[in-house]
């Protein structure tokens, strides 16, 4: 890897990493309010007892069928303050809570044939004002098979503040969710924009901001930020594990862009495509007709996800059309690995079945938040050599057809020009001009004077015929301007306001500045080429050239 290519990867790793310090330290500062309540419950499931519980620790004996209750009882620290809350969250099940042997909090209860199933989601119970030292009960029923293999963790937060309850508990990933969110729909908006405008890989970008979007609005569900705006656990859990099994289809699409189809592996990448396409259909349909609810699936998403990327990237290869496309795989890659051990993490949290607090939360968010950082920044720096690229050709470009005494166009403009009049129906008139006294104004006032001369003449022809028509300086004191207007009385006004302002030109000089000129039209000889009617115009020119000689002599 060469320096620079070096220094760019390091630095965009830095502020990743930087930047996710910065919100876990947040996420620390908005998690003071959070107290943990863990220890000393009694837990009855399948008409066992276990006593003194930490649910940290605990392990179901059992897996959960659908109907299984599990009832998690305690009292209710007597030290926690007023204006509190009991917040938990549950995952595809009822639930009840007493407080003191009254109803206080109720979410789906009753599990009834047909009933949709519950959703995920956090459970906020407002603490009374008698809760201090009293008894608390939650009951939990599992609305699915295997809704849960784990029990939730309780945390009494600030009841005061509704928003607390939910960014409380999990705040890294609220705020890597707010995050993800805001920037994928301005990255979108943005890929509209430059799709209008035909900025360079607007595709790119688009993906990018899809995939964010995608991630942000799972990781808002997964933090329980959705409860702020819907009450509907179900609905939530609905779009935001789809949005989480689309989120790999925009991602493939990016691997694609960056390292190109292999031609005998076409077919490959299409199914590494197609897959989490036909999953999620195949998924919405199951959920529909009441089969299966979509996060049952959640794991083999996992599974398709990974099949899928490691086909498509298998499929393509490193075509890097850019050099900076190098730190684009890299963002690749980081996002690749954040799903393999992602899944790694999620196989070990659900074998083991006991809550592990640094594994319970999908690492995907962090990873995602790494990937879209490195893909943007790539990106930005990816444009902004390219156009350093276009500006430079543009420049070249410029000197190439461009004459550097006059900053009219040159002789190669000329036959550029003409290449394209070749062929065409179109008319055209070419008017040969010659500047008259160069020679003696060269012998006797020096070169830089005939230079100027020169200039003088360009000066007044760019003022005349610029703007309208091409003006080129096809050598020494010649020039040549091409017009595609049909007008010829137009190139006679013109014409006669060129002398005018030669004339005008000459009384600030030491030397008359004049020109002769002829014109020629292509529509006086269809079957002329360019070079012809030049030709023609340039003879004309001579003549009138000559005949301004005799008016001298005469005089």
């Amino acid at each position: 890897m060469k320096e620079g290519k070096r220094e760019h990867t390091v630095l965009v790793l830095t502020v990743t990493v930087l930047f996710n310090m910065l919100i876990i330290m947040l996420s620390g500062i908005s998690a003071l309010g959070r107290t943990e309540l863990d220890k000393g419950w009694r837990v009855i499931f399948h008409q066992r007892t276990y006593n003194d519980v930490d649910l940290n620790s605990f392990r179901l004996p059992y897996k959960v069928s659908r109907g299984d209750r599990v009832i998690l009882e305690r009292e209710i620290p007597v030290d926690i303050g007023s204006d509190k809350a009991l917040a938990f969250r549950t995952s595809l099940s009822n639930v009840t809570v007493y407080i003191n042997r009254r109803v206080s909090y109720m979410y789906m209860n009753n599990i009834a044939a047909g009933e949709k199933t519950p959703g995920s989601g956090m459970n906020a119970v407002v603490l009374p004002d008698n809760a201090r030292g009293g008894e608390c009960q939650v009951i939990i029923t599992a609305g699915n098979d295997h809704a849960f293999n784990r029990l939730p963790a309780f945390y009494i937060v600030d009841a005061w503040n509704g928003s607390a309850i939910q960014l409380n508990i999990s705040p890294a990933v609220s705020l890597i969710g707010f995050f993800l969110t805001s920037l994928g729909v301005i990255v979108l908006c943005l890929s509209f924009v430059m799709i209008f405008f035909g900025i360079a890989a607007p595709e790119r970008v688009f993906v990018t901001g899809l995939m964010s979007f995608l991630i942000g609005i799972w990781s808002l569900y997964s933090s329980n930020v959705f409860e702020l705006f819907s009450s509907d656990f179900t609905m939530n859990t609905r779009i935001g594990i789809l949005c989480l099994y689309a989120s790999v289809i925009p991602f493939d699409s990016l691997i694609v862009m960056v390292r190109g189809a292999r031609r005998r592996k076409r077919w490959l990448l299409a199914v590494g495509i197609m897959a989490p396409i036909v999953f999620i259909i195949v998924a919405a349909v199951l959920d529909i007709r009441g089969k299966i609810f979509v996060s049952g699936l959640y794991w083999l998403n996992m599974l398709v996800s990974a099949i899928s990327i490691i086909i498509t990237i298998s499929s393509t290869g490193k075509k890097y059309e850019r050099k900076n496309n190098r730190v684009f795989s890299l963002g690749i890659d980081v996002m690749t690995a954040g799903i393999i051990i992602d899944i790694i993490r999620y196989l070990i949290v659900n074998s083991i079945r006991i809550r592990l607090s640094g594994l319970e939360r999908s690492l995907i968010p962090f990873f995602a938040l790494a990937y879209v950082i490195i893909i943007l920044y790539s990106y930005m720096v990816d444009i902004g050599e390219l156009y350093l690229e276009q500006s430079g050709d543009a420049i070249l470009k410029e000197l190439a057809y461009t004459d550097p005494l006059t900053g009219l166009l040159n002789r190669a403009s000329y036959n550029l020009s003409v290449k394209n009049l070749t062929g065409g129906k179109r008319v055209y008139t070419m008017i040969s001009l010659d500047v008259n006294g160069l020679k003696i104004v060269n012998d006797t006032m020096g070169h830089e004077a005939g230079d100027m001369l020169i200039k003088d003449s360009a000066s007044v022809l760019s003022a005349i015929f610029k703007e309208t028509d091409k003006v080129i300086r096809m050598g020494g004191d010649e020039f040549l301007v091409i017009s595609e207007k049909k007008s010829r009385g137009r190139l006679a006004s013109k014409l006669r306001r060129m002398e005018k302002l030669l004339t005008i030109r000459s009384r600030k000089r030491p030397y008359d500045i004049s020109i002769s000129y002829g014109i020629a039209s292509s529509d006086e000889d269809l079957t002329s080429s360019a070079d012809n009617v030049y030709r023609l115009a340039d003879q004309r020119m001579y003549e009138m050239k000559k005949q301004m000689k005799k008016e001298r002599g005469s005089l």
